[in-house]
């Protein structure tokens, strides 16, 4: 048997344990609810325009942008969630507390750029 197909059996026998897991799948749907909340703040209040906004502040400049460049930041949300997630499938059996860091880590990610999306909308927003 190859590592990867062993690999993958050991991640098929992790989620079958994180899925009973309560607190694990609390913060991940937590972590998922703040992300979704983050995509439906975006699509309401950011339309369409012609001219460039504001998407990134530094504390010396400001970058302006297409408004499509604030998708940007929910996208690297659910990247890095998916990757925390993946990773905490993985280890849940042999490192739980490395497993409710990465998931725990997911939520305050998301939680951050959420903030951060709000900020944006409020300075910048289209509607």
């Amino acid at each position: 048997m190859n590592k990867i197909t062993k690999s993958i059996k050991e991640v098929r026998l992790n989620f079958n344990l994180i899925r009973h897991d309560k607190a694990a799948i609390v913060l991940f749907f937590m972590s998922l609810a703040i992300f979704i909340l983050g995509i439906a703040y975006l699509l309401i209040y950011i339309r369409p325009v012609e001219f460039n906004i504001p998407v990134r502040f530094n504390p010396s400049s400001r970058v302006a942008g297409k408004w499509y460049e604030l998708y940007q930041m929910p996208l690297l949300s659910f990247a890095l969630t998916f990757l925390n997630s993946i990773l905490a499938v993985k280890y849940f059996n042999s490192e739980r507390f490395i497993a409710y860091t990465l998931i725990s880590a997911s939520v305050v990610i998301n939680i951050i750029i959420f903030i951060q999306i709000y900020l944006f909308v409020y300075l910048v927003g289209t509607k």
